[in-house]
């Protein structure tokens, strides 16, 4: 596993989940379980990160 800082995890949650995609994983975690929750977290994390890697390769 790699170290998050508070600052990336802190963008992913209020710039790229925002309200509804917390509401979304709430509601896959309570109707579905915690591991697929976390797979589709873990999911979302990693195109999160690909993408704002690929942005600053654009730069």
């Amino acid at each position: 596993y790699k170290m998050v800082d508070s600052q990336s995890l802190r963008r992913f949650v209020f710039h790229f989940l925002r309200q509804d995609g917390v509401f979304l994983l709430r509601m896959v975690a309570t109707h579905a379980g915690e591991l697929p929750c976390y797979e589709l977290a873990k999911t979302l994390w990693n195109k999160y990160c690909d993408n704002k890697e690929g942005k600053m390769h654009d730069v």
